[in-house]
């Protein structure tokens, strides 16, 4: 019973990370004829009003706000096939945890209930990723189109939906911007141009068609036989390793309390053949016992000779061995 209640409730908990995120952020994700119907009603409303009524700064306040975001939406069409992307993302974790309820519901095995509930972890993860990046790329280039009132030439990254992007804010982009003004000496460059540097050089993009040639080029420029030497001379050096941990810490210790209880077990055996005057006992435990060292002293040396090929394969060749 408490397993069923824990997977009935483990997709909740694992998608939590993505909907708390997609319930707290502050992404506008309006599409651009509903911002300029909002903007139009709104037009219509400070036209109607008399001048000097209550209330009319705040509405001409938000005309210019409204303005400002149909500008950025027309200027920046790509925005929107990053929201769809975003959203075919959600729509994987849907799907996924919807296959999740299904498979539990039919009784599906454990083993193929964690695999989809696997998928709904990454899903999801992936989800809050790409959000988080598009939220903050979205704020920063938003901030950055109104602090320069709607220009032409602004340029607003790719959001990045695959890999982590480091954090950006708009005290950042300037700051960077005044190092590189400073660093052209001729100072000729604007600060709407070296925003755009800034800005340009600010995230690295993961290019899965670039990685996928860059591994194929490694695996056809690859000595595998020297890799296969490498890995072989590296397996033999951590078993060597790990045969010298056994060797002292467990089979040495074994091997000591083993001596221990020959020379207890002898004495103890000595001692009552003596008491009984049974000398001829007492002379063939004396050699019995002393063939049982000589019998454990040649498992002790067999174990080290077992060690010695991994030391002859790892260590250098020497002049010697030619």
């Amino acid at each position: 019973m408490l397993i069923d209640a824990i997977l009935l409730c483990a997709p909740v908990v694992v998608a939590i990370p993505a909907v708390v995120v997609l319930l707290t952020s502050h992404v506008s994700l309006a599409s651009r004829s509903r911002a300029q119907r909002r903007l139009y009603g709104t037009l219509l409303l400070a036209e109607k009003l008399p001048p000097g009524v209550l209330g009319g700064a705040l509405i001409s306040n938000d005309v210019d706000r409204q303005t400002l975001h149909v500008a950025y939406l027309a200027q920046y069409p790509q925005r929107a096939r990053e929201i769809v992307h975003i959203g075919l993302i959600g729509a994987g974790v849907a799907v996924s945890v919807a296959a999740y309820y299904l498979l539990w519901w039919g009784k599906a095995s454990l083993l193929v209930l964690l695999i989809v509930l696997g998928a709904v972890a990454v899903t999801a993860l992936w989800f809050e990723r790409a959000l988080v990046n598009f939220g903050r790329n979205d704020s920063v280039a938003r901030e950055l189109f109104a602090h320069f009132r709607a220009p032409d030439g602004l340029v607003r990254p790719r959001t990045e939906l695959v890999a982590k992007a480091p954090p950006l804010s708009v005290d950042i982009v300037f700051a960077r911007a005044a190092d590189v003004r400073d660093a052209r000496l001729d100072g000729t460059l604007s600060t709407l141009d070296a925003v755009n540097a800034v800005l340009t050089k600010a995230h690295a993009h993961f290019d899965w068609r670039q990685e996928i040639r860059r591994a194929a080029h490694r695996m056809a420029e690859a000595d595998y036989r020297t890799l296969a030497t490498d890995f072989t001379t590296r397996t033999l050096a951590v078993t060597a390793i790990a045969y010298d941990w056994l060797l002292l810490h467990l089979l040495g210790p074994f091997f000591t309390l083993r001596l221990r209880f020959l020379d207890a077990r002898e004495q103890r055996r000595a001692a009552r053949a003596q008491q009984r005057g049974d000398v001829f006992e007492a002379a063939w435990l004396s050699a019995h016992y002393c063939n049982e060292r000589r019998r454990v002293a040649e498992h002790w040396a067999l174990l080290h000779k077992a060690r010695a090929p991994l030391a002859n394969r790892t260590r250098e060749p020497t002049p010697a061995d030619a």
